[in-house]
């Protein structure tokens, strides 16, 4: 990109945001005792009802770091973090790196091969699980099968917990009701609350430094992302000075904090701007809109299902959600009759108007490398590059840089840019120069602002020009009767095929849809299978 273009794109950043930013030199726990020491009675999270403050989470998670040194963790050891959103993930997450242990975040709904490939490779001396059962998932079930596989003295020690075991009696019961989780104590692990609440509160210093590892983040393909403090910092510094986070913001936290996407809006968000947080363990659209309302939520990042889960909720209508001010789209591009619809949904039940705002990221990156401006946003674009990260755009055969309106692969530098995959150093996916270079497809506007293809996977060469299935999921959600669609690409046969999702009330044909691709379309890029469903899986 050249220096023209950014110079032109730092127009359009938010009003009072540079190119370049200050960034706090600590670890992630240092920082927390910053804070402490400004306002130790700050409120940090509210979960359920049960309010958390700096004092609370500095105090329990240090007794928590004094209970793992006791079972002789070692720094640089690494400890398996996985279940649902709630106080003792923050807790947990902080003792680890106080006790100088590592963080291995993995799905807590993740699949028995996925445990399995994370501990084989990170060997975790402790695991911390949640055992509760769901309506659909006993969610110790997964670990349980792998080291049952792998062989039990693979960890050392096993730590439970159960959501709502720090909650009053009385709502202990309420919220499994509601949330349709049951407690399923394991004895036979070691319990989190003795643990925590049994501990001495000791300080035990564990020298670190910004540099250390803070997070190793498992994704869906299987692969450990090594994180440092002062990754996850930088990229919730970023986040924070982009959408002007401060104390008087109020963010809810649905989604996982077990992934980089959910943690670091939420979570670390908070800890870097001081905003209050509101924390739900699973996304349900009726306790999401309760929950604004109660709260006084201003801020929800979200995925494009959770918006249109929430448009179409009884809850979302009946409740005054005129708090909420900003949606946060961490996925990028939400397809326009979702968009269109939550906001009509908020300005008909509550007579306020919310900036729906769509951003973009890989976990390589943290969680996030551009965000359309709050002041300047455009349609389709996942927008501009973050403060301090630069961007590029390759041929994906020659790695040539590429000008404005060339379609290429996605290259990124900044601090947000991981440390390198776990335990792979043959397959690391960084130039002689220390860019990140991506299989994602990009190309920017004269603006600077940049627009998602999707990824090389996802693409197939036909008479020598490369098709990417993104491009051809936006022209078929621009359909007037299209609410949402997802093209696949079928690599033997080099063809594409789209699921299609029809708005209620209206009625197309396959050949309608087809006929419309015509119009903005070239031949090679129309399906050649579109089959209309009634829900997209993912």
């Amino acid at each position: 990109m050249t220096e023209s273009t950014i110079k032109t794109w730092q127009n359009f950043y938010p009003e009072g945001v540079k190119h370049t930013l200050s960034y706090p030199s600590a670890t992630i726990q240092a920082l927390l005792e910053h804070k402490l020491l400004q306002n130790p009675k700050t409120k940090m999270l509210n979960f359920l009802g049960l309010t958390v403050d700096l004092l609370d989470l500095e105090r329990l998670s240090t007794s928590f770091a004094t209970s793992l040194n006791e079972l002789r963790l070692k720094k640089g050891e690494r400890v398996l973090l996985s279940m649902p959103n709630s106080p003792q993930f923050a807790i947990s997450l902080f003792g680890i790196l106080k006790a100088g242990g590592i963080p291995v975040c993995i799905d807590f709904l993740g699949t028995a091969d996925a445990f399995e490939k994370a501990i084989k490779e990170t060997e975790p001396y402790i695991a911390i699980l949640c055992s509760d059962l769901t309506e659909e998932k006993d969610l110790y079930s997964a670990f349980e099968a792998a080291i049952s596989k792998i062989g039990k003295e693979s960890v050392a020690h096993i730590i439970t917990t159960s959501l709502f075991e720090i909650l009053p009696p009385i709502q202990q019961v309420l919220s499994g009701s509601t949330f349709k989780i049951k407690s399923n104590r394991r004895k036979e692990t070691l319990s989190w609350s003795k643990l925590v609440f049994e501990a001495p509160n000791e300080e035990k210093n564990v020298e670190s430094s910004e540099s250390d590892i803070a997070l190793i983040q498992y994704k869906s393909d299987n692969k450990g992302v090594v994180l440092t403090h002062k990754n996850l910092i930088g990229n919730a510094t970023q986040f924070s000075s982009w959408f002007a986070l401060t104390q008087s913001e109020v963010i809810l936290a649905t989604i996982p904090f077990t992934s980089t996407r959910g943690l670091i809006p939420t979570l670390l968000a908070s800890l870097v701007s001081g905003a209050q947080l509101s924390v739900l363990p699973l996304f349900l659209a009726q306790e999401v809109a309760k929950t604004i309302e109660k709260d006084s939520v201003s801020f929800l990042p979200v995925t494009p299902k959770m918006l249109d889960l929430l448009a179409l909720n009884e809850e979302t209508k009946k409740r005054n959600l005129s708090s909420l001010k900003t949606c946060v789209c961490i996925t990028g591009e939400v397809p326009p009759t979702i968009k269109t619809n939550f906001e009509n949904t908020l300005k008909e039940s509550s007579g306020s108007t919310v900036k729906i705002i769509e951003c973009y990221g890989l976990i390589e990156a943290c969680a996030f490398t551009h965000a359309n401006s709050p002041k300047a946003q455009k349609t389709g674009s996942i927008g501009l590059p973050l403060p301090d990260t630069e961007v590029a755009v390759l041929d994906p055969d020659s790695f040539r840089p590429l000008d404005a309106n060339k379609e290429g692969i996605l290259a990124v530098k900044g601090p947000q840019v991981m440390a390198g995959y776990f335990n792979q150093p043959g397959n690391q996916p960084f130039n002689s120069e220390g860019w990140l270079i991506t299989t994602i497809g990009v190309y920017f506007d004269q603006e600077g602002y940049f627009y998602l293809l999707g990824s090389l996977e996802e693409s197939i060469v036909v008479n020598g020009k490369r098709i990417w299935a993104h491009e051809i999921e936006k022209v078929l959600n621009s359909h007037p009767a299209v609410k949402e669609c997802s093209v696949t690409i079928l690599q033997r046969e080099k063809q594409l095929k789209a699921n299609v999702v029809i708005k209620p009330g209206e009625k197309v044909s396959v050949q309608e849809l087809v006929n419309y691709c015509k119009t903005k379309l070239t031949p090679e890029k129309i399906p050649k299978q579109i089959e209309i469903v009634r829900e997209l899986k993912f």
